[in-house]
């Protein structure tokens, strides 16, 4: 039994689950904003961060606060 391993095992990749296409740069960015919880909603207001896949064009990920 063989087990193929990649050369870049270092680098992690956050993937589609409906494409498997990795997230791009501005996929990335709105995910990355929806973990900065002083910046959104801290005034009280109900704020949704969605992201979309920018090759199926599907919801990835969605968060209200």
């Amino acid at each position: 039994m063989s087990i193929n391993v990649s050369k870049n095992i270092d680098t992690l990749h956050i993937l589609c689950p409906y494409c498997s296409s990795p997230y791009t740069a501005s996929m990335e960015a709105e995910y990355d904003y929806s973990g900065e919880s002083e910046e959104t909603g801290r005034w009280g207001e109900e704020i949704t961060i969605e992201v979309y896949c920018d090759n199926c064009k599907k919801l990835v990920y969605k968060k209200t606060y």
